[in-house]
């Protein structure tokens, strides 16, 4: 009995340096956790929403782009604008809300099916950008190759 209470007298417990150091490893794994925690595991609630856009070759020298889907958030309908470069090789009358007969809209947001007709002023290259107006980020652009149709 005797030498398994000295035996037992004899160990020592972990080193005050050895403590320390996984005292303070801790108190920084804890410290992380908490901020992730308390600024949430997302990046920018405001991000910019995204937009994927589809064309079609409407045989007569005009083209119409479709939104095929918007991501990442909702954006109004008055909030955007079609932008076509360079202005020089085609035209579009602006965006359009799938199914409205007279003006859009501007409280209801962009959706799948709302389009933009181009119409080409002359062969070429263009691009379409549809531009939030308020931050000037570009939702979602495509480029096609364009032809005039002589009429």
């Amino acid at each position: 009995m005797k030498l398994m209470r000295k035996n037992w007298k004899d160990r020592k417990g972990v080193s005050p340096v050895i403590a320390t150091i996984l005292m303070v490893a801790i108190t920084v794994v804890l410290a992380a956790v908490l901020y992730v925690m308390v600024m949430g595991f997302g990046g920018d609630s405001d991000a910019t929403p995204k937009v994927a856009l589809s064309k079609v070759d409407n045989g007569d020298g005009t083209y119409t782009i479709s939104v095929v889907s918007v991501s990442g958030g909702n954006i109004k309908f008055g909030e955007v604008k079609a932008v076509v470069s360079p202005s020089d090789v085609a035209k579009s009358d602006g965006l359009k809300q799938a199914g409205a007969d007279s003006d859009a809209n501007d409280d209801k947001v962009l959706s799948a099916g709302d389009y933009v007709v181009l119409t080409a002023l002359k062969d070429g290259k263009v691009t379409l950008t549809l531009q939030d107006t308020e931050s000037g980020d570009g939702l979602g652009s495509i480029t096609l190759d364009v032809k005039k149709v002589e009429t």
